[in-house]
């Protein structure tokens, strides 16, 4: 196997009938895949990578072709990675899914459509994430729900007999949090993650700036979300994955981005509006830009000038007669 195994999930990856194991390994980031022979023996370890600083996973049939898929996390990172089953024993290459920092999931059905949903508990952020599957082995990046007490596992259940899951969560000390599921609104709902978004160019050794924010809109109503537009004023832009409709229980992201962080002034403002049968149409988000700050363009090479991306790429600047590397924009 690889360099420190941390957890084993268990299932029958290429449908003998006979048990095997998957093997997370944290320092090789990888997972090890050991064929059961059925007679309590296993084969020799196959690795599969791409799951950086691997940490705990779980088995189950997230796109319904009746073959096994498995979900590791990254106990250092911000992500899920999902290795969809060839049934055969062999898992495809990963997809990742942001999640909180520092995640450990749980696998569940969380919003009764029949499709496996993941709750993740963030421990570096203290708060559980939900994300929603949408039965072909993909995953949808829902809202964030804060733990006051913190956070260091997740686990479900139907705690107050209302035929759906609920989350228990304890802190690692002497407490532990249940987070009940809502009724349903009547009717359609728009429910939005935030109302305001912030950006903006601090200094920071170089004058960083903060250049793109995201937001998730919900329907936590009974029937479906009819969305008729999505716009925006002042200097910037969106996109989404919003579609025309959401259906009840659904989500969706919309990503904001400030497009002239280089341009005049300290300070820019602007609104973001979703037309849709809620209530309260259009929802609306206040969007504003302050800097502190003025960042130059990444081709300005000339000496001593400030650095500037918000692509997250190294740029460089001309220092003498050499190159020197500097911090990169979030």
């Amino acid at each position: 196997m690889g360099q420190n195994p941390v957890s084993v999930a268990i299932g029958d990856f290429n449908r003998d009938g006979k048990l095997d194991l998957v093997v997370a390994n944290n320092l090789s980031n990888n997972v090890s895949v050991l064929l059961g022979n059925g007679d309590g023996t296993f084969r020799t370890p196959v690795n599969h990578g791409g799951t950086p600083n691997a940490a705990s996973a779980a088995v189950a049939d997230f796109n319904r072709d009746g073959k096994l898929d498995l979900v590791v996390t990254n106990s250092l990172g911000f992500h899920v990675a999902v290795l969809l089953g060839n049934g055969d024993g062999s898992f495809q290459s990963p997809a990742t899914y942001s999640t909180g920092s520092e995640p450990i999931l749980a696998v569940g059905d969380l919003n009764g459509d029949g499709k496996l949903d993941f709750a993740v508990a963030n421990v570096g952020a203290g708060t559980v994430t939900t994300l929603l599957g949408n039965g072909n082995g993909g995953f949808q990046q829902t809202v964030s729900y804060t733990v006051p007490a913190g956070v260091i596992s997740v686990a479900l259940g139907d705690f107050n007999g209302d035929g759906k899951l609920d989350l228990a969560a304890p802190d690692g000390g002497p407490g532990l949090s249940i987070l009940l599921q809502k009724q349903p609104f009547s009717g359609p709902n728009a429910t939005l993650s935030s109302t305001s978004l912030s950006f903006g160019c601090r200094l920071h050794f170089v004058c960083q700036c903060t250049t793109q924010r995201t937001l998730t809109l919900s329907n936590y109503g009974n029937q479906t979300l009819n969305i008729d537009g999505i716009t925006i004023t002042g200097p910037f832009s969106q996109a989404n994955n919003c579609g025309t409709s959401l259906k009840p229980g659904r989500f969706c992201t919309i990503s904001v981005t400030w497009l002239e962080p280089q341009g005049p002034g300290f300070s820019a403002s602007g609104t973001l509006s979703i037309a849709d049968n809620a209530s309260g149409s259009p929802q609306m988000v206040s969007l504003g830009a302050y800097k502190q700050c003025f960042p130059t363009a990444r081709n300005n090479t000339a000496n001593d000038a400030p650095c500037y991306s918000t692509n997250g790429e190294l740029a460089k600047k001309k220092i003498g007669s050499g190159f020197k590397t500097a911090l990169a924009a979030p």
